[in-house]
């Protein structure tokens, strides 16, 4: 998923499951010479049954990850309003 959105670092506080970092520091990040693109992702390990786990990805509505996805039908969402 990364390598095909072109992510080549992510930067996570504390642990890879249980992550938060202050949304201000994209601007830091991207301030950065060989950052071309810093944005903020909510990642997390959610129990569909006792027995299947799923990994649940939040991006905002401009994120540059959704560009790697090709919707089948329908359309992006769109921030603040209701999916």
């Amino acid at each position: 998923m990364y390598e095909r959105s072109g992510t080549d670092i992510a930067v996570v506080q504390k642990t890879f499951l249980n992550t938060s970092v202050d949304e201000s520091l994209g601007a830091k990040l991207q301030a950065l010479p060989a950052v071309a693109k810093a944005t903020p992702m909510i990642l997390n390990m959610m129990d569909l049954t006792p027995e299947i786990n799923a990994l649940i990805y939040g991006w905002k509505a401009d994120s540059y990850e959704l560009d790697s996805l090709t919707l089948k039908s329908g359309r992006r969402f769109v921030d603040g309003q209701p999916e």
